[in-house]
């Protein structure tokens, strides 16, 4: 849980962001400890500027350029080496975050902050993603994130100031909830890379075993939310499922090159296809989705199985395949050894 937030007041010289006139030098100035009160600062500087203008108007258009404003976000991560549309586009971004340290709680503005920042040392991975993780990273860094961050700025900042009751289905609840599992996938995917950095592993390489994890770690939240519903059929299904896939995705691996479309395939199914018709249905009330007729006179349970049951069917269609390849290859070894080693050619020669 996070700290409750805290008025402090502040630590360095700053313009003030609101209650100012011009550019806020007086109002923030007043606001640092040990200064006098705003009415007296601009006093000064008006009665300066009609009675000695050269010094007073150059000072106050100094300070207005050289104190950072107030709520103003932090640089944070230096911009990457990237390329000049995805510089743009991470600029873009970045104003959005500068909008919600501006508007909203010092928290969430935190971890805006540090999610962008990994998006940001991420970014020279996203703007030319190869794998299924990076394209996944790549969509939620680049289109969820801002839509998110669009969200937020939207909303009333005391509707998001109130961490205490998390538990709450509330609006503000749902989209901090999605602030937070965004902020942990990108600052876990950052240090996977920065390891993988230090380690001298080249980023962004296939990685079965990672890609297995990465599929279980998405599955295992749904399969437990499924089996609470009660869907028993569907579970053992998703289990067969799951099955599967742990063999097709540690066999796909190699089958890259010529026009072979079944790791495509594969991928597309386990994280796309799979997950987006377990999430479409946990959206639907439980109560409803066991009783209530939809199209074509099925429920939505039973609608879930029927896809589930496809899914398998395809998988198991594509488990074949390789297993009738991976039977070939073993027909044509064999015919290759009898060749080299019939009639008696495995006799020691003599010396």
């Amino acid at each position: 849980m996070l700290a409750p937030f805290r008025t402090q007041l502040p630590s360095q010289l700053q313009r003030a962001s609101r209650g100012h006139l011009l550019g806020g030098v007086c109002a923030g100035l007043a606001a640092y400890p040990g200064w006098v009160g705003v009415g007296v600062l601009r006093t000064l500087f008006i009665l300066g500027g009609f009675f000695a203008a050269f010094p007073t108007i150059p000072l106050y258009l100094a300070l207005w350029f050289a104190l950072p404003k107030a709520g103003a976000a932090p640089t944070g991560a230096p911009m990457p080496r990237v390329s000049w549309k995805m510089r743009r586009l991470l600029k873009r971004i970045g104003k959005q975050v500068s909008a919600v340290h501006a508007g909203q709680d010092a928290r969430v503005a935190a971890l805006v902050q540090e999610t962008f920042d990994s998006i940001k040392l991420l970014a020279p991975l996203l703007q030319r993603p190869r794998t299924v993780r990076e394209e996944r990273l790549a969509e939620f860094g680049l289109l969820r994130f801002p839509r998110l961050l669009d969200k937020l700025c939207a909303m009333a900042p005391e509707e998001l100031s109130d961490w205490s009751d998390r538990s709450r289905r509330t609006p503000s609840n749902l989209l901090l909830d999605r602030l937070v599992e965004l902020h942990d996938t990108f600052n876990r995917e950052a240090m996977k890379d920065i390891e993988a950095a230090a380690d001298g592993t080249p980023v962004g390489g296939h990685d079965v075993g990672s890609e297995l994890q990465s599929l279980h770690e998405l599955l295992r939240p749904l399969a437990l939310r499924l089996g609470q519903t009660g869907a028993a059929a569907a579970v053992a299904t998703l289990e067969a499922i799951e099955g599967k896939l742990d063999f097709l995705l540690g066999r796909i691996e190699g089958d890259q090159a010529g026009m072979d479309l079944r790791p495509f395939k594969v991928r597309r199914i386990a994280f796309e296809y799979l997950p987006q018709t377990l999430e479409r249905y946990l959206q639907l009330p439980a109560d409803l989705a066991g009783a209530h007729r939809i199209g074509g006179g099925t429920t939505a349970a039973q609608s879930l199985q029927e896809q589930l049951e496809l899914l398998d069917s395809r998988l198991g269609d594509l488990t074949r395949s390789y297993y009738e390849k991976d039977a070939a290859g073993l027909l044509i070894h064999g015919r290759f050894l009898r060749d080299k080693f019939a009639e008696g050619s495995l006799r020691l020669e003599e010396g």
